[in-house]
């Protein structure tokens, strides 16, 4: 069974791009002509074109974005919310004691 389903992905593979009913099959067309030109242009094969993008390279950037992020938001929003937080506020929100702030 998993033989067979391999198969008929490799085949599916090797007949070439699908028959466009739409802007989204056009779309997905493009898509594979751009990672079949990047992978002869790296001289390797399109799975391995796919690999290196979407497994290795994607959560890669994704990381480093998120981790950029994260430091960011400590650099700018965490002094703010550390000035507010020892503040001390009357009834009136306005600030009593403002050595802490």
């Amino acid at each position: 069974m998993i033989v067979k389903m391999g198969n008929m992905f490799l085949s599916a593979l090797i007949s070439g791009p699908c028959v466009v009913k739409n802007d989204f099959d056009a779309f997905c067309n493009f898509c594979i002509a751009v990672m079949t030109a990047l992978a002869k242009s790296w001289g390797v094969t399109y799975g391995t074109a796919n690999v290196v993008l979407f497994v290795i390279l994607m959560p890669l950037i994704i990381g480093l974005f998120f981790c950029g992020g994260i430091i960011q938001t400590r650099k700018y929003v965490g002094k703010d919310m550390f000035l507010f937080w020892h503040c001390h506020y009357d009834s009136n929100n306005h600030i009593v004691d403002d050595s802490l702030c």
